[in-house]
């Protein structure tokens, strides 16, 4: 497959970014019983009748050889809290299974504890184009929960939040509508999207991507990081955090210290003045809240947000 147009693999990438997906960790064991796992989001159905799903894998990934050999693998669609979990099989490393609850499906492949989705599936065919693989899976067995997902969107986590309701398309009666949206659930979901909407508007206007404003912040209050250390604080994939980061120094944000024996990161001036403005948008963003709630309702909501938060119910 050939084009006379060349588009930069950084923009295609950026740009099909902005097609939100569910998470899975894709699992399959070799027939000497080594197992591999990995984080993907290129994972979409094909077809009902038969139930065909397929994903995609890098040519150069060390674990093609062993889902090429595999008769069977499984996908594991992740729940809204196994963030870590994405992290965890989104990085390169040995013994990637331990500490990992998981019990074997069908020819071993690994099904992780927790997740919302769980589809074993035997391989029917195989194809190379470009620098990836595509596999072709038959849903074998299936299994699935009424957990939240897992959603990742322009290099963030997130979970669904339904819109605020303009108007009453569905029918349902008044009273139940306006029930339900006092419920506190909805009121806080009402709450996030209303204050979410407003705050990225002003922050979209210095910087287009919230991860690249956050790790500009984080540098800001550290004055120098590593991907490492950045990667314990804002919780992506490493491999996300070291893209952005190139992207940063591309655009004279961020810069690495010379001779530093760990690769540390400053920002530049550049960086300063627009995390700056960012920290700013914060600032008069809490002060707008604390205006309208008043001081002690300010300082009481904070307390309260903070023990829903840590709520063990």
């Amino acid at each position: 497959m050939t084009s006379d147009v060349l588009v930069n693999s950084s923009e295609l990438r950026k740009a099909l970014g902005t097609f939100a997906t569910g998470v899975t960790v894709l699992t399959a064991c070799s027939n000497k019983g080594e197992m591999t796992g990995l984080t993907v989001n290129s994972f979409t159905s094909v077809s009902l009748s038969p139930p065909l799903i397929l994903w995609c894998l890098a040519s150069t990934s060390d674990s093609l050889s062993i889902f090429r050999s595999a008769e069977y693998f499984a996908v594991n669609i992740l729940a809204s809290g196994q963030r870590d979990i994405s992290n965890h099989f989104a990085t390169k490393q040995v013994g990637k299974f331990n500490n990992i609850k998981f019990k074997r499906g069908l020819g071993d492949a690994p099904l992780l504890q927790g997740c919302v989705t769980w589809l074993q599936c035997k391989t029917v065919k195989l194809y190379e184009e470009g620098d990836h693989w595509i596999f072709i899976g038959e849903v074998v067995e299936l299994k699935t929960t009424s957990k939240e997902g897992l959603i990742f969107n322009q290099s963030n986590y997130a979970i669904s939040l339904p819109l605020p309701a303009n108007d009453n398309e569905s029918g349902t009666p008044s009273e139940l509508l306006h029930s339900d949206s006092e419920s506190y659930f909805s009121l806080l979901f009402q709450a996030i999207h209303s204050y979410q909407e407003n705050f990225e508007q002003h922050q979209h206007e210095i910087i287009e991507s919230d991860y690249k404003a956050r790790i500009l912040c984080v540098l800001n209050h550290y004055n120098s990081t590593t991907i490492t250390e950045m990667h314990k604080v804002i919780k992506i994939p490493k491999s996300e955090i070291e893209i952005i980061i190139h992207e940063l120094i591309s655009s004279g944000l961020v810069e690495t210290i010379t001779n530093s024996e760990n690769n540390a990161l400053r920002l530049t001036q550049s960086g300063k003045e627009k995390s700056n403005k960012l920290l700013l948008i914060l600032h008069e963003h809490d002060e707008k809240i604390n205006q309208l709630l008043g001081e002690d309702e300010y300082q009481q909501f904070r307390v309260n947000l903070q023990k829903i938060i840590d709520w063990n119910y």
